[in-house]
């Protein structure tokens, strides 16, 4: 029974938390495609992607509650740890990636956003840390394992 409802917790509030940050990037695209017709000075463009980061952090720390308490009711303290990893390598994936293409679906001849989902990150990133399409994708593989042993952890 603890398996179920654990297992059940990590599909619902993954799909939730992966959908998401796929509409937080299509957002972010268009607002940004927006700010390219009506520029505002670096400072606000900066404290306009810090509200969006914090944003997205407290939705994600909201998501993941119920599976984080499920793990500790029921003594599953390897998937309390390992489960926000595997979210947290996932989330560069479809994030960015749906950010890169809707700007490109949005403006095809940006050429930073050529290859849409595949992308490199732009000249004009406001993004402390920027994540090459490569890196994502290892860093995808290493969380979707990661996420996999959680549910296998769970069904022992």
């Amino acid at each position: 029974m603890a398996a179920g409802f654990i297992i059940a917790s990590i599909i619902f509030t993954t799909f939730l938390y992966l959908m998401v940050l796929v509409i937080s990037g299509i957002t972010e695209a268009s607002l940004w495609h927006l700010n390219s017709f009506l520029p505002m000075n670096k400072e606000n463009n900066k404290k306009l992607h810090s509200l969006w980061v914090t944003q997205r952090t407290l939705f994600g720390l909201l998501t993941i509650i119920p599976t984080i308490i499920f793990c500790v009711y029921f003594g599953q303290y390897i998937i309390m740890i390992l489960y926000p990893i595997a979210l947290w390598l996932m989330h560069p994936f479809f994030h960015l990636g749906s950010m890169y293409e809707q700007r490109r679906e949005l403006n095809p001849f940006i050429e930073d956003y050529e290859k849409g989902w595949k992308s490199d990150p732009s000249s004009t990133s406001e993004s402390k840390i920027n994540i090459p399409y490569l890196a994502r994708v290892y860093f995808m593989i290493f969380g979707l394992f990661i996420w996999v042993l959680c549910i296998m952890i769970a069904l022992l």
